[in-house]
């Protein structure tokens, strides 16, 4: 029986390194996932998949309100943050440029002022919570800016587009 039960609990850990492999296949996934196959982007390809996470946040955002209530205030920084995030995640592209260090660090301020407007609406900082809402629109702009030198369209004309 002892070694029927030493059998049972190292089922798992043989049926876990049983599907170790030598990671081909979660390479090709990964590079029919980016179109490419060294697994990182061509810039035209972060442009697209970039612009295409833009456009469905500035849509979500066009009906709130960012310098509204602090709920709206937190909605729209939420939005803004999982944008910010699945941007980054995208990676950099193959041959990064000058241009895309500006735009990362672009992206990198307006997250930290939309993590800035959600924690201070959590502890109810009004005054702060005020600062980092105007700080929020000049890092939006800065972005912007930065994504539209870089060669994004929908992410450098935002909600108003």
């Amino acid at each position: 029986m002892s070694s029927q039960r030493a059998w049972i609990a190292l089922l798992p850990v043989v049926l876990l390194l049983g599907g170790c492999g030598g990671g081909s296949d979660n390479e090709s996934t990964s590079a029919e996932t980016n179109g490419s196959t060294s697994g990182t982007p061509t810039k035209t390809e972060l442009i697209e998949q970039g612009d295409a996470v833009c456009a469905k946040t500035y849509t979500a955002v066009a009906s709130l309100n960012p310098l509204g209530t602090t709920k709206e205030a937190v909605k729209v920084a939420v939005l803004y943050s999982r944008m910010l995030t699945s941007l980054e995640a995208l990676g950099p592209p193959q041959n990064a440029e000058s241009s895309y260090a500006e735009y990362i660090n672009r992206l990198e301020a307006f997250a930290e002022a939309e993590n800035g407007i959600q924690s201070t609406a959590q502890r109810n900082q009004t005054a702060m919570l005020e600062r980092w809402k105007t700080s929020s629109l000049s890092t939006l702009s800065g972005f912007q800016s930065a994504a539209g030198s870089y060669g994004f369209k929908d992410c450098a004309e935002g909600a108003d587009a």
